[in-house]
């Protein structure tokens, strides 16, 4: 992402990680009240939730990003909802997937040094999960999304490119592309209606999204209102086993700094003299 610039009538002050936190609880208050007016159900889901536990109701002191799963059938409803996003908050899609992220920023904020999360400015990601029929449809639907792929990966694991290469050399792509949208597919999208009814299955990320952690359904629903300082959140219904399985069981030990995940380097508030 390329460096932050003001417009000439503007300049950037610099935010610490406490005023990312409060941009980020603001805009976590507008948008979950606007899920719930909509009918839309979400859950919190990592680092947010570890906050929770490990922080008591706060930020885990580094993080600076909240993200928000919502359920991938809902997805064609999500324009019309953050259509009515106050200002200064708006939205913008990332990836390329089945169902891309929705990436809902503070437009009075600019971000840098960005590493994977591409963004305008402070964020919050808005997810799509599905319940899935188990660990096996997840490594299928993983091996397709490779396989159909046809641009070369960008990636700076030099054998990550070269097995990209040779993928994408071969006619597996059309192939992957039909088996996808024709078979699996349909009985995935199937499969998670049939599934949310009956309350089993895994919860995790959707049709070509790879997600850290597959959750019983039960750990996950029905969701409880917690609390991230005062701004109420729905979080999962057994949040230690939730943690747990991202995480591992030592999940309320500080980590090492080498270990402290961020997505930018320095966040702006834009000011207009």
């Amino acid at each position: 992402m390329a460096e932050p610039t003001a417009k000439p009538d503007q300049h950037l002050e610099p935010m610490n990680l406490s005023e990312v936190h409060q941009t980020l609880l603001r805009m976590l208050a507008v948008v979950t009240e606007l899920l719930d007016h909509h009918g839309l159900d979400y859950c919190l889901f990592g680092g947010g939730c570890l906050g929770i536990a490990r922080h008591d109701h706060g930020f885990v002191p580094w993080d600076d990003d909240l993200d928000l799963a919502v359920w991938a059938r809902d997805w064609p409803r999500l324009p019309k909802v953050f259509a009515h996003l106050p200002t200064p908050y708006a939205t913008l899609l990332k990836g390329t997937s089945y169902f891309p992220t929705f990436n809902v920023f503070d437009s009075s904020t600019q971000v840098s040094g960005a590493t994977n999360a591409e963004s305008a400015g402070v964020f919050i990601d808005i997810v799509p999960m599905m319940v899935w029929p188990g660990k096996l449809a997840k490594v299928i639907d993983r091996v397709l999304e490779v396989l159909a792929r046809t641009d070369v990966s960008t990636s700076p694991v030099a054998w990550k490119r070269l097995v990209s290469r040779i993928i994408c050399s071969l006619p597996l792509a059309r192939v992957a592309q039909c088996v996808q949208r024709h078979i699996f597919f349909p009985y995935i999208l199937t499969s998670d209606r049939r599934l949310f009814t009956q309350k089993q299955g895994l919860v995790t990320g959707a049709l070509g999204r790879p997600w850290h952690g597959k959750y019983p359904f039960d750990v996950i629903f029905p969701t409880q209102l917690s609390h991230i300082h005062q701004v109420p959140v729905k979080i999962p219904r057994h949040l230690d086993q939730f943690l747990k399985n991202r995480y591992g069981t030592k999940y309320l030990e500080i980590p090492d700094d080498a270990k402290r995940w961020r997505h930018f380097q320095q966040a702006y508030r834009i000011v207009n003299p």
